[in-house]
């Protein structure tokens, strides 16, 4: 073993084997083969090829290096000794720090420029041997390494973003999956896990659609009920009858209406809260706008989805967002609101018809009995205009009237008995055409 920068010190811990050349061939193929060039350059740490292209420059010779056999050669015969000096030349050129002479250095690239980083006094400086041709191709190599290095790093990067991104979006169709098919199973299931909230007498209603006997006296039924409706027009009180006959009583029901709104708010719907949520959600997405019906249609059908919901909830949604309280009276009487509803009852079909009226009915009831118990008395006013825009029908009205249960108001079903009534005297289907 020998001193890596070529002095005698017996103390210098840095030591490299010493070279080994073997003459082989003869005439022209003669070459020297270094036997253990594998070993000098790993005590070096430097590359062999790097190692064995710097003898064949200054020898000016062809030189190559072999990573399968693990071979250096250089063309032509050279003794060892001519050998181990062009090799301490490469170390003092490529190895050794130029500040403190110790071997422990890397190669770095800034600027074209290929220097050294020290790991025992951390200085960086140009190589010795800037002219060097050898330093451009190191310089070269580290460069395209450098870039094959950040594109593979690019490329993987890529790779995960895509999969990641493959990932979420892939999860994202699942819950939407998820949610659309819960709520729709959710829609599907029988009347008895509906709580009494009119869905049961949608059930039924289609149930008795089906069999003979009701095909049979469809046709009579319909031309009884379409008599009955032209008789009992006339006799159909107004809004603002059914207001001034409210007022008569106005101080009584308001405090019926208080004491009702104490029973009815310790017990509501399951799923009032997520009504509720659905309906601030709503609130928030439309603003104060309610103009564009299609916009109301897409923002409610989301809203409803998100708090799984029913189909048959949107009204009740619809209303609670943007027509309870103070804003009953005037919003159950305002164009934009009917065009919006008139729309949700298109989009929902018609076999949502019945569950969406009578859960409109219903929050109309915890609007106006529970949360507002002072306006128990408008709530047949609102209800009627309703009606009359053809938001509401009889079936509807009635549905919502024959489930009442602890949650009920009683101020507000009082105050609608007029309206209830006469709807069962008049057996009218709709409000009255002009």
């Amino acid at each position: 073993m020998i001193n890596i920068d070529g002095s005698d010190d017996p103390t210098y811990r840095y030591k490299m084997p010493r070279l080994e050349a073997r003459i082989e061939g003869r005439g022209n193929g003669i070459r020297t083969n270094v036997v253990n060039m594998k070993e000098i350059a790993e005590a070096l740490a430097r590359s062999p090829a790097h190692a064995t292209k710097y003898l064949g420059i200054e020898m000016g010779a062809q030189s190559k290096w072999n990573d399968e056999l693990d071979k250096a050669t250089v063309q032509g015969a050279h003794t060892a000794a001519e050998l181990q000096r062009l090799v301490l030349g490469f170390a003092r050129d490529f190895v050794l720090c130029p500040l403190c002479s110790n071997p422990e250095t890397v190669f770095k690239l800034r600027k074209d420029t290929l220097r050294t980083k020290c790991a025992a006094c951390g200085g960086t400086d140009d190589i010795a041997a800037q002219g060097h041709r050898l330093t451009s191709q190191i310089a070269n190599q580290l460069e395209k390494s450098k870039k094959d290095k950040k594109s593979k790093k690019d490329k993987k990067d890529k790779k995960d973003k895509k999969e990641k991104k493959d990932k979420k979006d892939k999860k994202s169709k699942k819950d939407k999956k998820s949610k659309k098919g819960k709520a729709e199973e959710a829609d599907d299931e029988p009347a008895g896990d509906d709580s009494g909230d009119g869905s049961s007498d949608e059930e039924s209603d289609n149930e008795g659609d089906e069999s003979p006997e009701a095909a049979a006296a469809m046709p009579e039924g319909a031309a009884a009920a379409a008599a009955a409706s032209a008789a009992g027009a006339e006799a159909m009180p107004s809004a603002a009858d059914l207001a001034d006959a409210l007022e008569i009583a106005e101080e009584e029901e308001v405090v019926e209406g208080q004491e009702a709104a104490a029973t009815a708010a310790d017990v509501v719907e399951d799923d009032l809260s997520a009504v509720l949520t659905a309906a601030e959600a709503l609130s928030e997405g439309l603003g104060k706008s309610v103009s564009n019906p299609s916009a109301v249609v897409a923002l409610l059908r989301a809203a409803q989805t998100r708090a799984m919901l029913r189909v048959g909830h949107r009204l009740a949604i619809f209303y609670l967002a943007c027509m309870r309280g103070p804003l009953s009276l005037s919003a159950s009487e305002s164009a934009e609101h009917r065009r919006a509803m008139l729309a949700v009852l298109d989009d929902a079909g018609e076999r949502h018809t019945l569950a969406l009226q009578s859960r409109l009915c219903r929050a109309v009831e915890y609007d106006l009995g529970v949360e507002h118990p002072e306006g128990a008395r408008v709530s047949p006013v609102v209800l009627r205009r309703l009606f009359d825009g053809h938001v509401l029908d009889k079936e509807g009205i009635e549905a919502w009237a024959a489930t009442e249960d602890s949650s009920s108001s009683a101020a507000v079903r009082t105050a609608c008995a007029p309206l209830l009534r006469w709807l069962k005297e008049a057996e009218v289907e709709g409000p009255e055409e002009e």
